[in-house]
């Protein structure tokens, strides 16, 4: 049966077709998308996108990504927010190899701003700093320089942390002088996650100082609100 697609009936659709999307088993989502590509009527790219975020809500981002390979073969168009649903995805059970490759297969001539790359590059940073592999980290963030792809304070913020947790305190210092000569720290508060990276981040504060540059509150607030967490811990700030 062909299916005539008025407004009225359209936005049926797609909240039908969002609600599969978000609560169906994966093969019956994909038997149902299949069905109505053999109509003729191609599924847009939001629909896509809701097929993505539904799989990926459900634990399901390798099978979001067979289902991108095959859409890709079709011949359907992507946008933005699908890499950024399939790369945060993958970042979040950290599959950074995989969010790399899918990194390489956007262009900004493509119609992709530099701001929305940027938002991918700082999701892989982020969980590869999460998992102290802070030189992989950095390189991507050399390859954004190369690239013209201008790092934000979210990418520095990033990789500070990163450096902290490991140690390597000279170069978060050095990534902080270089965030406070181009744009304003404040406007982002880097989070720290764990007590060992608060002792970290006392030790960096502590260079900081010494070292003559004056820690944003950002900075102090990061530290503190995690000392707060647990009871008893207050004296640990002095």
């Amino acid at each position: 049966m062909t299916i005539k697609f008025d407004t009225m009936f359209h936005n049926m659709y797609l909240k039908i077709m969002k609600f599969i999307s978000r609560t169906f088993k994966f093969n019956s989502k994909i038997s149902l998308f299949d069905k109505i590509i053999k109509t003729g009527h191609h599924p847009s790219t939001p629909i896509l996108n809701d097929l993505f975020e539904g799989l990926s809500l459900q634990g399901e981002i390798h099978k979001a990504l067979l289902v991108y390979n095959d859409f890709l073969l079709k011949g359907f168009k992507l946008d933005y927010v699908s890499y950024d649903i399939l790369i945060e995805g993958l970042c979040k059970i950290g599959e950074t190899e995989k969010a790399i490759e899918l990194l390489r297969q956007v262009k900004i001539d493509d119609g992709y701003s530099n701001f929305n790359v940027r938002s991918f590059y700082n999701n892989i940073i982020f969980r590869l700093c999460k998992d102290r592999r802070v030189n992989q980290a950095y390189d991507l963030y050399s390859e954004m320089i190369v690239k013209k792809i201008n790092p934000d304070a979210i990418t520095y913020h990033n990789l500070i942390y990163g450096y902290c947790i490991v140690g390597q305190f000279k170069q978060a210092i050095a990534l902080f002088r270089k965030l406070e000569a181009y744009m304003d720290p404040s406007v982002y508060v880097l989070t720290l996650v764990t007590e060992g990276e608060v002792k970290a981040a006392k030790s960096t504060i502590a260079l900081m100082i010494k070292g003559g540059v004056k820690p944003i509150v950002a900075s102090f607030h990061s530290v503190i609100d995690e000392l707060y967490k647990g009871e008893g811990r207050v004296d640990k700030i002095a």
